[in-house]
């Protein structure tokens, strides 16, 4: 198996193992649904766990104290799942599970890893009802992000054409002053969802990177689509078009979030890209390049500068 795969299964694994730990609150009653849901995952865990425990070294058949370590860890899975099942006490189940987390910890260096097994079963990774809820935060967003980013169509004019707001406001009716409106709304629901569903999530960074990208991509493609057809644009249609890019976007983080854990490299060069286009929208707001995305088609103007200047003018 490629080693870098390997890699990424194993960092799979002990991720679920923490997001397993982490998804137990004591101060919750352990309903039935929390029960089946908690037996599930670790479930799952102990499978592997026995499955590697039981591996043969090509030297003999013998076990190895990789295979020691772990038959230990599967066998403290099994007594997790026993007090789960039978016990009620949720500081008990939340205690059991937190050294369950700790065990793996202190052995994640030493263990190796083989995952011809693994692999079939770490991507059994959410239930319906994880789903469900992920989905919900996604939805949700889509309805703040449409709200937000139609204020922050008239927050530079209603601030008096102060720059600071300009930063993430409209300044003027070009295409990209209006993919700013998208943009930072969208950034803002993802520090949102960050505290809330990153634990519980795959790709986080990579999923909402993704979403976010799509907005600034889909808007001035079918802009410039529907605008070559008619030969005008037309404010139905425009917001219209908004609409549809904040949709697709969400959407496709949804999946992302919901999908198998991806090279992890992917979350880091997601981060570093956000930035990046962060930088552009507050750098093109005052300095923007002299091309046609940047125009405003009314005054034939380009970004804050020239707009403020028409303004004190009038």
């Amino acid at each position: 198996m490629d080693p870098n795969r390997v890699r990424m299964l194993k960092t799979t694994f002990f991720s679920k193992v923490k997001r397993t730990a982490q998804s137990y609150d004591p101060k919750k009653l352990p309903t039935e649904q929390m029960r089946a849901q908690l037996i599930l995952h670790v479930k799952t865990l102990g499978e592997i766990a026995l499955k590697q425990a039981s591996e043969r070294t090509k030297k003999g058949g013998k076990f190895t104290k990789n295979h020691q370590k772990w038959a230990k860890l599967a066998a403290y899975i099994s007594k997790c799942i026993n007090v789960i099942m039978r016990d009620y006490d949720a500081v008990k189940i939340s205690q059991k599970l937190d050294k369950l987390r700790g065990l793996f910890e202190n052995e994640r260096v030493l263990l190796s890893f083989k995952l011809d097994f693994a692999e079939s079963r770490l991507w059994v990774e959410m239930s319906r009802s994880e789903k469900k809820s992920i989905f919900s935060y996604e939805l949700v967003g889509m309805i703040f992000i449409i709200i937000l980013g139609s204020l922050f169509h008239f927050t530079f004019e209603w601030s008096n054409s102060q720059p600071i707001v300009g930063i993430f406001s409209a300044v003027n009716e070009s295409v990209w002053e209006h993919l700013k409106i998208g943009f930072w709304p969208a950034l803002v629901w993802a520090l949102i969802e960050y505290k809330y569903i990153e634990k519980s999530t795959n790709n986080f960074f990579f999923a909402k990177t993704v979403g976010i990208y799509l907005i600034p991509i889909i808007i001035p493609i079918l802009f410039y689509s529907y605008t070559a057809i008619l030969g005008e644009s037309m404010l139905v249609i425009d917001i219209l078009t908004f609409v549809i890019a904040i949709i697709v976007g969400q959407l496709v983080s949804y999946k992302l979030l919901t999908c198998r854990k991806l090279p992890d490299i992917l979350n880091k060069i997601s981060m570093v890209a956000v930035v990046l286009l962060s930088v552009a929208f507050v750098l093109f707001t005052f300095y923007p390049p002299h091309l046609p995305l940047f125009r405003d088609p009314i005054t034939g103007e380009y970004g804050i500068i020239n707009h403020v200047h028409i303004m004190h003018a009038s």
